[in-house]
C-alpha cells in the first residue's frame, strides 16, 4: 500500500459527511473514495475503491486517470490479505469517526492503524511525539519520518483522511 502514496497524496472520504444520509456498509453505492494527486501535479484522480464489491478505478469530473495511476491502485488493491486487512481496519475507523475523531488518544490510535495499512513503521510514542493537535480543533496531523529518512504525513480532518508523502 505504500506505493500509494510515495511522492503523492490521497485523500479518503465517503461523500455522504453533511448530507443528511448515514453511511450503510452494506448499501454498493456509499464507497469509499480515494482521491489521488501526484506532486507537482494539478490533477486530481478520483478513484473509486469499494468496500463491499471488487476494487475498480473510475474517472471522474471528466479527466481520464492515466494507465500508470490506475494500474499502481490496482497493484496496491490486488493482493487480497491486503486488501481485505485494509478494507477491515479501515471500516473499523469509518464507522466510529466520530467518536475516534471527537477524542485525541482515539485519533493518535487510528493514525497508527492507518500508518500500518501504509507500512509506515510509527507506533504509539512516534505518533504521540509528532501528533499535532489543530488549534481550532478540526483536525489531528502527525508528521513522521521514514526509515529511509522521507517524511510522511497523515491528517484526519472531520470528513476526510489525508495521506502524503511531504
Amino acid at each position: 500500500m505504500k506505493g500509494l502514496i510515495q511522492g503523492q497524496t490521497i485523500m479518503i472520504d465517503t461523500h455522504q459527511r453533511g448530507c443528511g444520509i448515514p453511511n450503510n456498509w452494506d448499501d454498493k453505492s456509499q464507497d469509499v473514495h480515494l482521491h489521488k494527486r501526484p506532486k507537482n501535479s494539478q490533477y486530481t484522480y478520483n478513484i473509486r475503491v469499494s468496500l463491499n464489491h471488487d476494487v475498480s478505478v473510475k474517472e471522474s469530473h471528466g479527466l481520464d486517470v492515466p494507465p500508470k495511476i490506475k494500474k499502481e491502485v490496482q497493484r496496491a488493491f490486488a493482493d487480497t490479505k491486503k486488501r481485505e486487512k485494509f478494507v477491515k481496519g479501515l471500516l473499523v475507523i469509518l464507522k466510529n469517526y466520530s467518536s475516534i475523531y471527537s477524542d485525541i488518544e482515539k485519533a493518535q490510535s487510528a493514525l497508527g492503524q492507518i500508518a500500518k495499512f501504509f507500512e509506515l513503521p510509527w507506533d504509539d510514542k512516534k505518533i504521540s511525539e509528532f501528533i499535532i493537535e489543530s488549534v481550532r480543533g478540526v483536525e489531528y496531523k502527525a508528521i513522521v519520518p521514514d526509515t529511509d529518512g522521507s517524511r510522511y504525513s497523515i491528517t484526519m480532518f472531520p470528513s476526510s483522511i489525508k495521506i502524503c508523502e511531504v
